[in-house]
């Protein structure tokens, strides 16, 4: 997969139910998951990490580009760093400093996220703050168990999309090497497509995994859209066709259709901030 796919090579195979050509595939699919991206306002959904910039409005809040917000790295207003506050709650002391506000529901698609002050306001200004942070859909922490036997493999659980990225693994506690290939020494590891391989001499340990993942419906709709498009080739054009005077077919010339359909399903996922 492309760094900005979202769905597989094997999926959409299997989707449109022939083998087509690979390289075409495969191109069908980044410029499909492009044009996705480019609905929702978003340059990706994965964890990715972002330094923006932003006009003070004078006020406590705004809403960040990105979202789900995985960790906030900096704040700063005029050049002044804001300390971050403490999870504001009953019976707990006032600090002055930001939060970000909660995504309210661990599944997908989740709510974008502003932003919170309290002891601080965004001065008005001309790209006045500064954010660091990373944000995407991500499993973190993941508990699992390396078996006790051959073959020394876990697979992500990706309860709600397909495995994306590796984000790092933590073997009894203690972050572990990322390899090219088999591993051979106690705290190595190497991943493809959510299948976790890990060395004999780390048997029967608990392993901690993180990852990134491409939540399912948009996984459908890439793959629903990418279908229609590779059908539209073998009838460019056609509104309608009769076969021997007695079978008319009908064709929707329009490639767009699915895209139309569809923007209940990826409103959720839309970016509604200027960029």
């Amino acid at each position: 997969m492309g760094a900005l796919d979202l769905v597989s090579l094997a999926d959409l195979q299997g989707w449109i139910g022939a083998a087509g050509n690979p390289a075409t595939l495969a191109a069908l699919i980044s410029q499909t998951s492009q044009a996705v991206l480019n609905g929702l306002y978003r340059s990706s959904v994965l964890p990715h990490s972002y330094t923006e910039y932003y006009d003070g409005n004078g006020g406590e809040r705004f809403f960040l580009r990105n979202w789900p917000v995985i960790d906030v790295f900096s704040l700063s207003i005029n050049g002044q760093a804001i300390p971050a506050s403490s999870p504001w709650g009953a019976g707990q002391s006032w600090q002055k400093g930001y939060m970000i506000a909660a995504a309210n529901n661990p599944t997908p698609p989740g709510m974008q996220q502003d932003i919170i002050l309290r002891g601080y306001r965004f001065r008005r200004g001309v790209q006045n703050i500064a954010v660091s942070y990373s944000a995407g859909y991500q499993i973190s922490g993941e508990v699992q168990s390396i078996p006790a036997t051959s073959p020394y493999q876990v697979t992500a659980l990706a309860p709600y999309g397909a495995w994306a990225s590796d984000e790092g693994v933590l073997i009894e506690g203690s972050l572990a090497s990322s390899v090219i290939g088999a591993p051979s020494s106690a705290g190595q590891y190497s991943v493809a497509a959510g299948l976790y391989a890990f060395a004999a001499a780390d048997a029967g340990k608990p392993v901690t995994i993180s990852y990134g993942y491409i939540p399912a419906d948009l996984g459908l709709a890439c793959l629903q859209i990418a279908g229609e498009y590779f059908a539209y080739q073998s009838h460019p054009g056609v509104q309608s066709k009769s076969l021997g005077g007695q079978e008319t077919i009908a064709y929707n010339a329009s490639v767009l259709t699915s895209m139309v359909a569809r923007n209940g399903l990826l409103n959720p996922y839309r970016r509604v901030v200027p960029l």
